[in-house]
């Protein structure tokens, strides 16, 4: 079961709530699903023969149900979410409007990825195809060797990760751009840049340059149980210290530091913000792109930790493994 979190909030002043955790009856996180998602606007969740649409409030939209074939894989980019059934063929419908369109101008594929306005997608043998998704048109079709892939901010390239290696592509012609033996499956893609791409392996990150055309060993120790990468930033929380640091890993520049209280217990991210659990389980909200507090609170927790947080019209939302919390 995954829980994805892609939300975008108001910035707050710091503000001190109380400490009532209220539970909120709504369902939708303790269903069986394949992927959840939390969005802007909405929530996404599906399974094998279901895609369900909620309000940030929970509340449902629509529920979607596939009767001949199940769902392999689904991503939404925007208002629109795309699916992939096991006929290999890919269908689209806009979460407000909810109409069901088949993209019948792609071939049948096994796997895709959007980066809008393109969708790069495999075919059989190897082979795949590039297309722009607004003109509705196939740019390229190429035969690939590619385990995992990924765009760079910019669109301007992709690249291909294999058992031997990683390759770097121009998006609109497919022509190689870069190669290194340097990088291969067993690493772990965490962010791209506009001109780059970071790689991590247990402690180590590293900096794919395609401008440059280089690989760079980064002097700081990885940890994902306490650091994120955002684009070309990374975000450390030291238990021991404490300390929270927000470093730009191109230009070694720190661009904010957060100095708690007490010691941090745990940390948890999700687009915009951060919530630190501290002793006594207090908590404190920060934003990590300024380093500002959000809120704070305290929450005596019987079962696990948060898996979830997000905010839904000034109100704050936070799930513990199926039950979902309001702060009040």
């Amino acid at each position: 079961m995954i829980i994805r979190y892609l939300l975008m909030v108001v910035i707050f002043s710091s503000q001190l709530l109380g400490n009532s955790l209220v539970t909120n009856d709504a369902t939708i996180f303790n269903k069986e699903y394949i992927d959840l998602t939390i969005y802007d606007e909405y929530i996404i969740s599906y399974d094998k023969k279901n895609i369900t649409a909620y309000n940030k409030d929970t509340s449902l939209l629509w529920t979607k149900t596939t009767t001949a074939n199940k769902i392999e894989q689904l991503q939404t980019t925007f208002d629109n979410i795309y699916w992939l059934n096991t006929d290999k063929k890919l269908n689209k419908t806009n979460v407000q409007v909810n109409v069901q369109e088949a993209l019948t101008f792609l071939p049948e594929l096994s796997t895709f990825h959007i980066q809008f306005p393109y969708i790069l997608g495999k075919k059989d043998n190897n082979k795949w195809v590039l297309a722009d998704l607004e003109e509705q048109e196939i740019i390229w079709t190429k035969k690939l060797n590619c385990n995992n892939h990924f765009f760079v901010d910019s669109n301007e390239y992709f690249g291909c990760v294999t058992k031997k290696n990683l390759e770097i592509y121009n998006t609109l012609t497919a022509k190689s751009q870069m190669k290194t033996l340097l990088v291969n499956d067993s690493w772990t893609y965490e962010s791209a840049y506009n001109n780059g791409v970071f790689f991590s392996k247990k402690d180590k990150l590293i900096n794919i340059d395609i401008k440059n055309n280089q690989v760079d060993t980064l002097d700081v120790e990885f940890d994902k149980s306490v650091a994120i990468v955002r684009q070309k930033d990374i975000i450390i929380a030291n238990k021991d210290v404490p300390v929270i640091v927000c470093t730009d890993l191109l230009s070694e520049n720190i661009l904010w530091s957060y100095l708690p209280e007490s010691n941090i217990v745990s940390v948890l991210y999700n687009k915009h913000n951060m919530l630190l659990e501290l002793p006594s389980k207090n908590y404190l909200v920060l934003d990590h792109f300024t380093g500002e507090e959000v809120i704070t609170f305290n929450a005596q927790l019987e079962q696990s930790k948060f898996t979830a947080f997000y905010n839904n019209a000034d109100q704050w939302m936070f799930v513990e493994d199926k039950t979902l919390y309001t702060l009040e």
